[in-house]
Formats: structure tokens, sequence, C-alpha cells
């Protein structure tokens, strides 16, 4: 086992089976927040498919587990787990993902431990902008410490 795991804006639902990541996107598609996400939307499937070993015809491999927010992920209490930093931005519409995703490992007999650190108004993968944005180089800061502590 690692020991940490950082996850900047990760994408936990791809197939949003969790009703949080269902309505995040609905909220998304109704134009009252920004998230250059749903640009994009129409392609996350094919990519999906890519990282999830689907063929051309859509069929997966079911071995892989595509959804990290179902708790029945996460619930093996022999497990020992690393601990896990989620950092991500409030505006994306991937940040219900890593809100549930916390939820769901903290409620479970996981052994993990979860740390989130949402940069409010902030959109996905903000952190790459730390020329531009101080947010950015602060989160990257941040991050690097957790990796520190690990």
């Amino acid at each position: 086992m690692p020991s940490g795991v950082l996850l900047m804006s990760p994408w936990l639902d791809p197939e949003r089976e969790h009703p949080d990541t269902a309505k995040a996107w609905s909220d998304a598609d109704s134009g009252d927040s920004f998230d250059y996400l749903r640009g994009v939307e129409g392609s996350l499937k094919t990519v999906a498919d890519l990282v999830f070993g689907c063929d051309v015809d859509g069929v997966c491999d079911e071995s892989i587990a595509r959804c990290l927010v179902r708790g029945d992920v996460w619930d093996d209490a022999d497990v020992a787990y690393p601990p896990v930093f989620v950092q991500y931005g409030g505006a994306e519409v991937l940040a219900a993902e890593s809100r549930t995703f916390a939820r769901v490992v903290n409620a479970s007999r996981s052994s993990m431990v979860v740390e989130l650190e949402e940069w409010a108004d902030m959109p996905h993968v903000f952190q790459v902008f730390d020329a531009v944005a101080a947010a950015g180089g602060d989160a990257i800061a941040s991050a690097a410490a957790f990796v520190k502590r690990c």
C-alpha cells in the first residue's frame, strides 16, 4: 500500500450512479453554475469506456469498480487503507462526488481516513492555473504538505 493518496478534482462516479452526482450534473445543466466540464460532457462516456476497459460495443469489464462513491466498495474492515487527501474546486461539477466519497467512506467499516479540501469558487483542476491564480499555488503547497506528512 502507498503511504498516502492525493486526489485532485477526482472523477469518482463516471456513470452518475449516486443521486448526489446525478443532481450535480443536472444543476450544472441548468446554467446556474459554470464548469468547463459541461463542454466536454459528451466525450466523458468515451473516456470512461477507455479507462474502465469497455470495448467498442460498450461492454465493460464488470470486475472493475466503476463507481467509487458506493459504500460496498469500501466496507471491508480487514483492509488497511492509507490516508486520502481530496482537493477540489467548489465550483466544479465533480465537487459533489468528492463530498459524497468522504461521507460514504467515513460511514463504512473501512479504516480509510479521507481529508477534504474544497477551494471555494475554483473550477476543475484549478491547481494547474497556479501561475495566474494564487489559489492554485496555495493548493499545490497544501497538497505538498499532505505528501510530506505521509
